[in-house]
């Protein structure tokens, strides 16, 4: 039906197809148009009649009669070249759709206001096992696992509700197969019969959902073996700190028990030769002595390596409190409490700009003073040291650099760099192999990374990447 405001429209288009009939009668256009061709009287139309009709009309009505029939034949067959080239954009755009929708990798399906489905395209029939033909009119129910049938019902609701696309991830069951995951991406719409229809795109996610349950048992997994180790180091490092602390009790007896025996054997050594009394002399203050206090060294070294294996194993309960941190004085606050070293070695340390952020005080100052203190220690005594510290925002992550021109590390000594209690290079630097694990497994456990690179005589650069806000 032609409203009122579509007949200026058609008023305009029937006269410029009269202006073109016009002009095609006058020869202008093309000699190949079929619309030019010459005007024949239509079957059936007698322009001789009566010797009384000619002679009642005019020669200039004759023409105008002839005129205005030829104007018309033109028309029809402009009108017939125009509807030949939309039947043939129709049927391009047919064969699009087809393309589009039936064999888009994604289900289209359309289901009315009781649940049956109305039309699907290829894709979804393939998805349901069954023929696109066959679909139609089948409840969509009787593909959706019963135990997730509410959620289709409350997905549809909302489209009801709100008038607004919704989305929902449920079970279909293929016909005479095992079910399978699908996204659901839906919206309501009109149909001229009036009711409501909702159409659907279906979107098959079972190899994710396989994945996402996959990851979510590896991760179960770890931390369950996280746990473990966590607890076995604790409850170890608890059992051995009381043979450590006995060990130390008993060279702490025998060290007044020697100095008592001393006391007692003297007159009785004075009786021997001078060559038994060398012999018995170094036994009494050398030899037992020393060797207590290398059992009480490692004892105390035992205990180092017991706290950083508490430390480490703690690391991953830490919860981050994010502050306001100005790094430079941070940097300044460490430096201070390397002072001594770093005077002792001669070292220039510079301070480039660094960032303000919002992050874990304790993490980074963690990180911070690990790094540096290695940095200082493992510096070459034959040359001046220098370190440098820089650090820049990238993106919503905070980029450190720490550098030095200290010993390096040779190529087959890197894995062991981030390695608990493995040490790296010469053993004059004391320690006990965990600082840089330690750092690793804070940075790990807030998302970022470390990571270095080094040159044997050279130096070696740090660098690690840790995501915080900028303020």
């Amino acid at each position: 039906m032609v409203t009122v405001t579509d007949k200026p429209n058609r008023s305009k288009q029937a006269a410029e197809l009269r202006r073109q009939a016009e002009e095609v009668a006058r020869g202008k256009a093309a000699p190949s148009s079929p619309v030019g061709r010459r005007f024949e009287v239509p079957e059936g139309v007698d322009f001789q009649g009566s010797s009384e009709t000619l002679a009642a009309t005019s020669l200039e009505e004759a023409q105008r009669m002839l005129h205005e029939l030829r104007l018309h034949q033109i028309e029809l067959e402009m009108q017939n070249e125009e509807l030949r080239r939309v039947g043939a954009e129709l049927d391009a755009a047919r064969e699009r759709y087809f393309a589009f929708y039936d064999l888009s990798p994604v289900g289209y399906y359309t289901v009315d206001e009781d649940g049956l489905i109305r039309e699907a395209n290829l894709t979804a029939a393939t998805l349901l096992g069954m023929a696109r033909g066959a679909l139609v009119k089948q409840p969509i129910t009787r593909f959706i696992l019963p135990v997730d049938q509410d959620i289709h019902y409350r997905h549809r609701k909302r489209l009801l509700e709100t008038d607004e696309p919704q989305a929902a991830e449920l079970r279909m069951v293929k016909m005479g197969g095992l079910p399978f995951w699908v996204r659901l991406e839906g919206v309501i719409a009109q149909v001229p019969e009036g009711a409501p229809v909702f159409r659907f795109v279906m979107s098959d996610i079972t190899e994710r959902k396989q994945a996402t349950a996959a990851l979510q048992r590896t991760s179960e997994v770890l931390s369950q073996s996280n746990e473990e180790v966590r607890q076995f180091t604790y409850i170890a490092s608890h059992d051995l700190r009381g043979p450590l602390v006995n060990f130390r009790g008993f060279v702490s007896e025998l060290r007044h028990s020697l100095a008592e025996l001393g006391s007692l054997v003297q007159p009785a050594i004075d009786q021997f030769t001078e060559t038994e009394r060398a012999s018995a002399d170094r036994i009494l203050r050398s030899e037992v002595p020393d060797a207590l206090r290398f059992i009480d060294t490692s004892a105390i070294r035992m205990g180092h390596l017991i706290n950083s294996l508490l430390r480490l194993s703690q690391l991953g309960r830490h919860e981050p409190v994010p502050q306001r941190l100005d790094l430079r004085l941070l940097v300044s606050e460490i430096l201070a409490s390397l002072g001594p070293q770093i005077e002792a070695r001669g070292a220039v340390v510079t301070v480039l700009p660094l960032p303000e952020v919002t992050a874990d005080r304790i993490s980074m100052e963690l990180i911070l003073s690990n790094i540096l203190t290695n940095a200082v220690l493992y510096l070459d005594p034959a040359r001046p040291g220098r370190i440098e510290i820089v650090g820049a925002m990238t993106g919503t992550d905070l980029l450190v650099k720490i550098s030095d021109n200290g010993r390096g590390i040779a190529p087959q000594e890197r894995e062991k760099v981030f390695a608990p209690l493995r040490r790296v290079g010469a053993a004059d630097v004391p320690g006990e192999g965990m600082g840089l694990a330690c750092v690793q497994a804070m940075i790990r456990h807030q998302g970022g990374r470390i990571w270095f690179d080094s040159e044997p005589g050279v130096g070696t650069t740090f660098s690690f990447v840790l995501p915080v806000v900028h303020p």
